[in-house]
């Protein structure tokens, strides 16, 4: 058992020193993406800058329906990669997501033959009720949606745990997000 802690801690901290070299390397609040990718919209292009800022300089001009391999978001820009493997920060409003799948569709009235109702809940800003709510949960077998910040998965790993371990959907709900 004492041997188990000792390797616990020691993945811990070297995972810790990993995330913190791939973290230091981002500006504040970036996300890393996977496995999306997107266009340029705009009919004029646009820039690619090295940092998520148009102030920043320019690494060149994309022309409209550049393919672009989202790796990063910061605030409301993307860091992307060319096919030519140029990279740098592009703003997601000139930008349209493009993988796999189909697109996004909202559904304003399901199957009326059944009685359905999906729970969701916004875990942002502190623990509140998150025991309870999962107790009332597990004891009716039900499976809910939680909206986690990352900012609270931090402070909360044993409830974060919890949540996915009983077979909750955890949602991507930003790194910080006061409710």
């Amino acid at each position: 058992m004492m041997s188990l802690r000792i390797s616990l801690r020691i993945l811990v901290v070297v995972g810790a020193c990993i995330a913190f070299l791939l973290i230091s390397t981002l500006p504040s609040f970036a996300v890393v993406l996977s496995g999306v990718t997107g266009k340029v919209t705009p009919d004029n292009g646009t820039y690619l800058y090295t940092l998520p800022d148009t102030s920043s300089p320019r690494v060149r001009l994309l022309t409209k329906n550049t393919p672009l391999t989202m790796t990063n978001t910061s605030s409301t820009w993307f860091k992307a990669r060319t096919s030519e493997g140029e990279v740098g920060w592009v703003a997601s409003r000139k930008t349209e997501l493009t993988g796999q799948g189909s697109p996004s569709q909202a559904i304003f009235r399901g199957n009326t033959n059944r009685k359905m109702v999906a729970f969701t809940f916004d875990a942002g800003a502190d623990v509140g009720y998150t025991e309870s709510i999962l107790n009332t949960l597990k004891n009716n077998g039900i499976k809910s949606s939680f909206g986690l910040t990352g900012e609270w998965t931090e402070k909360n790993p044993s409830q974060t745990r919890r949540i996915a371990n009983e077979g909750h959907e955890l949602i991507n709900h930003t790194l910080k997000h006061n409710s």
